[in-house]
């Protein structure tokens, strides 16, 4: 495939290494450097579970945030060949009700519930300014502040139908440009721990459409 500009310029758009390529570049530009140092512990008693079907629940984001989260994880999921389910969507923001959510999820068809809950916060730094003197005077750099974001993340996942906890997980991610590429890497860096642990497993084949290329 080709795309013609206005100024006749081809680029060859359609190969696969290009929108690949593309793709990590769109997703470096997005997140930056957004990094997460989790620690994980699997329940003896799930150590060869497999989860079937869960649903992505997210706490202590913003609204556009969970949306964006559930639709996020639920590409990383199908790269386990995991269904999933947005808790927005059983539980809607509009009619929350706690009597009777438990009864919702239990009668959803899911096996097990994937929660994270998020905390955000935030590093202050000072940059001490630097003088550099030269033939034409000085030059001064530094002397501001920075502010970097900070994100604790639980990450728990519950069997609906016993009510125990089969993975949890805490972990610290900083270095993105923004709240959500901080929660999505928790989420990811979480499911590669799961997997490290025999709780999940990758598909030998990559989707076309993985959430390696999409996120």
């Amino acid at each position: 495939d080709e795309i013609t500009t206005p100024f006749k310029i081809k680029k060859h758009a359609g190969h696969p290494l290009m929108r690949k390529l593309l793709c990590l570049i769109i997703l470096f530009m997005v997140t930056g450097c957004a990094s997460t140092d989790l620690t994980g512990y699997v329940d003896p008693a799930y150590q060869h579970h497999n989860l079937g079907k869960t649903i992505i629940c997210i706490k202590g984001a913003d609204m556009g945030e969970v949306f964006e989260a559930e639709e996020k994880i639920s590409l990383m999921l199908a790269d386990y060949n995991i269904q999933s389910l947005k808790y927005s969507e059983i539980i809607l923001p509009t009619r929350e009700n706690r009597a009777t959510e438990g009864a919702l999820l239990r009668s959803s068809g899911a096996d097990s519930l994937l929660l994270v809950a998020v905390a955000k916060g935030s590093v202050e730094d000072y940059v001490p300014p630097t003088y550099t003197y030269g033939k034409y005077g000085t030059t001064v750099s530094g002397g501001y502040y920075t502010t970097d974001l900070i994100m604790a993340t639980n990450v728990t996942v519950f069997d609906l139908h016993t009510g125990n906890q089969i993975y949890t997980a805490d972990g610290k991610s900083d270095g993105g440009l923004s709240y959500i590429s901080l929660l999505l890497n928790a989420a990811k860096t979480s499911l590669k721990d799961m997997e490290k642990k025999g709780l999940i497993h990758k598909l030998p084949v990559p989707r076309e459409n993985s959430s390696d290329e999409i996120l």
